[in-house]
């Protein structure tokens, strides 16, 4: 199955489109989201999604970096972003044999501390842009997977 861009966008426009109490509320959504976009990934030789161990602890990890309340909105959006790229470090399927995030990870914290910086038009409009943002950084992962057989085939390539 693909990645979950309809239920990323969807999961953060409507967490973001009602008042957030805490900084946890708010991290919980980008977990969420996140969570539910990546659930249903394969790897480019078709293995299933298989786990992401840092998942389970991103919505608290995201919550602390809002509860700061830094002024400066950049280090904020900047900060999420290395988070999540540490969660999708930890993403495995099936038939992968390694794992590299780095590509992208310049151009996501560059576009998520844009888009802490600026005041959206909304909460829902806000969490477009952070879903946006997920989505095109996770098209720059290359993902070394192997099809079994003889001889075994070895392809790259982002999670699908």
């Amino acid at each position: 199955m693909p990645l979950g861009m309809p239920q990323l966008k969807s999961g953060l426009q409507s967490g973001f489109a009602k008042a957030n109490t805490t900084g946890l509320d708010a991290g919980k959504i980008i977990k969420d989201g996140v969570q539910s976009y990546i659930s249903n990934a394969m790897d480019p030789a078709g293995g299933n999604f298989a786990a992401m161990a840092k998942i389970n602890t991103l919505d608290l990890e995201i919550g602390k970096i809002f509860q700061k309340q830094s002024p400066v909105g950049a280090m904020i959006g900047q900060k999420i972003a290395k988070k999540i790229d540490g969660a999708f470090m930890t993403l495995q399927c099936a038939r992968q044999l390694s794992i590299v995030t780095t590509g992208g990870l310049p151009i996501f914290m560059t576009k998520m501390g844009k888009i802490f910086m600026k005041t959206p038009a909304s909460g829902a409009q806000f969490g477009s842009d952070i879903a946006d943002a997920i989505n095109n950084y996770t098209t720059q992962i290359v993902i070394t997977a192997m099809i079994p057989g003889s001889p075994p085939v070895v392809l790259t390539g982002p999670p699908a």
